[in-house]
């Protein structure tokens, strides 16, 4: 018996791209809410994260990462920035 969980890393054109928040119907709920809360609460949707899958020891990999978005791959437990990219 095998304890490895397998995924599907290409799941084809049949998946969504669809914000965490999407299962909230948020349009419905917009003014049941108090008219003065002070509180405003918006979502940017599918902004600011990326998910890389490869081999960070690979200089091709490494390379094309930094040529796409600028920034080093990180080593475990550490933050790469450029200034408001993270």
């Amino acid at each position: 018996m095998s304890a490895i969980n397998v995924y599907q890393q290409h799941p084809g054109n049949a998946a969504k791209a669809e914000s965490p928040l999407a299962h909230a119907d948020l349009p419905s709920l917009v003014g049941k809410g108090r008219k003065n809360a002070g509180v405003t609460l918006r979502e940017k949707k599918l902004l600011g994260h990326l998910t890389l899958r490869g081999n960070g020891h690979d200089p091709a990999f490494a390379g094309g990462v930094f040529k796409a978005i600028g920034l080093e791959l990180p080593v475990a437990l550490t933050v790469v920035a450029n200034g408001d990219m993270s």
